[in-house]
Parts: structure tokens; sequence; C-alpha cells
């Protein structure tokens, strides 16, 4: 019973460690935004990094996205017998909500980038 007592406080103080060491990272991080010397051509390069050079990636993701949905729409609607109202049904999809898709890719997207950034750090 001890042994496991013993385990359990080495668990908790592990994880008390672990959460103040990323407590500590993540204040030196917002504290080092703030901190000259700002080098614009680094932005600049990042911004470029992760939004013209992944908008392949994006249109990949959101072709691939309008061809599952597209699938589905088809068979659902053949299911019911109104086969014919899928035009009007994609339509409406794409016009009635057309920023879902652009967020949608990004954020299928954004574990990409966090592993691009972190290569690019280290």
């Amino acid at each position: 019973m001890l042994k496991l007592i013993a385990r359990l406080g080495e668990e908790f103080l592990y994880l008390l460690e672990t959460t103040g060491r990323m407590g500590m990272f993540f204040g030196a991080t917002v504290a080092s935004i703030f901190r000259p010397p700002y080098s614009i051509y680094a932005i600049v390069r990042q911004i470029y990094f992760f939004g013209a050079r992944s908008v392949t990636v994006i249109l990949i993701v959101g072709l691939f996205t309008g061809m599952v949905l597209g699938l589905q729409g088809y068979h659902n609607l053949k299911q019911f017998g109104s086969l014919t109202q899928f035009t009007l049904l994609s339509g409406r999809s794409i016009s009635s909500e057309p920023a879902r898709s652009p967020l949608f890719s990004s954020l299928a997207c954004l574990p990409a980038w966090c592993l691009a950034c972190r290569a690019t750090i280290t």
C-alpha cells in the first residue's frame, strides 16, 4: 500500500514538474514576441511559407472533401428517390455556407503547418 502511495506521489510530482516547464516555456515564448530585434524578413518569409505555399494542400483537401460530400449526398438522395434534387442540394450547400470550406481546409492543414513551423525553428 505504501509503494502505491509513493508511486502515485511520484507521478503527481512528475505531472507538476511537466506543467511547470510548459508554463515557463509559454511565458518565455510570449515574452520573446514583444522583445526586439524584429526581423521583418523572417515574418514575411513565414507568411509566404504558411500562406502561399499551402494553397496546393488546401486545394487538394477541399477537392477530396467535396468529392466525399458529393458522393454521400448522391447516395442519400438516390436512396430516397429524389436524385433530381442533387444539383439543388449541391448548389445550396455551396452558396449558403461559403466560409465553411476554407475553415475546414485550414483546420485540416493545421497539424502540417505546426510540424513545418517546428522544423523551421529547429
